[in-house]
């Protein structure tokens, strides 16, 4: 979600125009504001083709900051998924040495090779093709996870010697193929790839499985095709199982994928990009100026430091901000410093801004920031410590919920909930439209870490 100050900008803005309650644009940023981020891009959505173009260019950038808050929202599931789903199958497989589940050693490879942890999910994988009871599709599917990990460790020829004889002409092989090597930069036309999958005769009287979704999606949004993805996620089953396994009597095990969360995240982000950028090239100043103060986060996100770089040049040169929108321009200044391993001169920037100025806003865009991109900053704790102490009202709540994100980034757990729980909207603790969905996934990761599994879950299940 985009912070407090951006949206009464982009609302006191579109008050300056005098619409009426019936805008659309009024309408979706209604929704964004609770949070209702399906609702609101679906409103946006509907009017764009038919506005004109002062009222299009609005649309745009709404649209922009309701599909990169979705985005960012997505991808924070993912993390937590990601991480719940390791620890799960671990445990399972551990657990369950007699009847031994098949498909958990292949979806616990998967969530560690999501995770970064190659030769633990290379293990498992390998577990897992050479047991007796997977299927030749699924041989298949292990063979080309295997690949993945052997070209992300340095040996293609390795990985191709695992690629080179498998049966393509099953979509969900052939789709699986696509998305490794849409994900590893190849250049075997992916997207080529799933148009033939989608041509396949297995599909003229029926859908796509959600594990073919699922790599479409993922080729789409890595292929600048976030549109056509976003069309298809529309028509796509999200609460479809990927497998489930029968081990014992009236015991089944119901598996799905992490990266699905991840494809959704991207598909969002990319959108995000395309939107604001069509809103920059507007005529009117102030959508151009907000639209390129959302792109230096989007393009560091979805795009490349150094473009959000340029674009953070081009907005500070162009004197048409305040203050508060250049600072935090300024606190995406030192972030793109730092992932391009620049980390002294991002530190720098980063005490140069607080000395200027010590607001709670600033406090929290500069504590969020470095814990989605891991710099150690300790000297923001110390200032946003001393601040919370002595102030309250929502600028604090939100930087109390911050500080416990930074704190969770670190591994202090209790320090986390402390502040979080500080954070929280006591009345309407565990609802959307009263709190930070970003949010509240952190607070329920921490409980999750910390073992307090039912307070994990009552988050999730009265946030949906």
């Amino acid at each position: 979600m985009k912070k407090v100050i951006l949206f009464l900008s982009l609302f006191a803005f579109l008050t300056d125009y005098s619409f009426a309650a019936s805008d659309p644009v009024s309408q979706g940023m209604q929704l964004y504001k609770k949070h209702h981020y399906e609702d609101a891009s679906n409103i946006l959505l509907s009017s764009l083709s038919s506005s004109q173009a002062i009222q299009r260019d609005k649309i745009n950038l709404s649209l922009g900051i309701v599909y990169l808050a979705n985005s960012k929202l997505y991808y924070e599931l993912y993390k937590i998924s990601t991480y719940v789903h390791v620890d799960y199958l671990t445990k399972l497989i551990d657990a369950d040495k007699k009847s031994e589940s098949s498909f958990s050693k292949f979806y616990l490879g998967r969530a560690l090779l999501e995770s970064g942890k190659l030769d633990e999910g290379m293990g498992f994988l390998k577990k897992y093709l050479a047991d007796k009871r997977t299927t030749p599709v699924n041989k298949d599917i292990a063979k080309i996870n295997i690949g993945i990990i052997l070209f992300l460790q340095g040996s293609p020829k390795e990985a191709n010697k695992y690629w080179s004889k498998l049966n393509v002409d099953d979509p969900l092989v052939l789709t699986t193929l696509a998305a490794a090597y849409s994900k590893l930069g190849l250049k075997e036309k992916p997207l080529d790839m799933c148009r033939k999958a989608l041509d396949l005769p297995a599909f003229k009287n029926q859908k796509p499985s959600i594990n073919i979704m699922n790599n479409i999606l993922g080729v789409y949004a890595r292929s600048g095709k976030a549109e056509d993805g976003l069309k298809l996620l529309k028509a796509a089953d999200l609460k479809a199982v990927f497998c489930d396994e029968t081990v014992k009597k009236n015991k089944t095990i119901r598996f799905y994928d992490t990266e699905l969360l991840k494809n959704i995240s991207e598909l969002n982000g990319k959108a995000s990009l395309r939107f604001f950028e069509n809103a920059a090239n507007s005529s009117d100043i102030k959508i151009k100026n907000l639209a390129q103060f959302n792109l230096t986060e989007a393009y560091s996100l979805y795009d490349s430091p150094d473009q959000s770089l340029k674009t953070v040049e081009a907005f500070l040169g162009s004197g048409n901000s305040s203050a508060g929108l250049a600072n935090r321009v300024k606190v995406r200044k030192a972030i793109n410093a730092h992932l391009l391993g620049q980390k002294k001169d991002a530190v720098t920037q980063l005490d140069d801004l607080l000395k200027q100025n010590g607001k709670p806003g600033l406090m929290t865009e500069i504590l969020l920031s470095c814990s989605r991109y891991n710099l150690d900053y300790p000297q923001i704790v110390v200032n946003a410590a001393t601040m919370v102490q002595k102030g309250d009202g929502r600028p604090i709540a939100r930087l109390n919920f911050a500080l416990g994100r930074y704190y969770l980034y670190k591994h202090n757990y209790s320090n986390a909930i402390k502040h979080m729980e500080a954070g929280r909207d006591k009345s309407n603790k565990n609802r959307i439209e009263h709190n930070d969905p970003q949010m509240l996934v952190y607070l329920s990761e921490t409980y999750y870490r910390i073992k307090k599994f039912s307070e994990a879950l009552e988050i999730f299940f009265e946030m949906s």
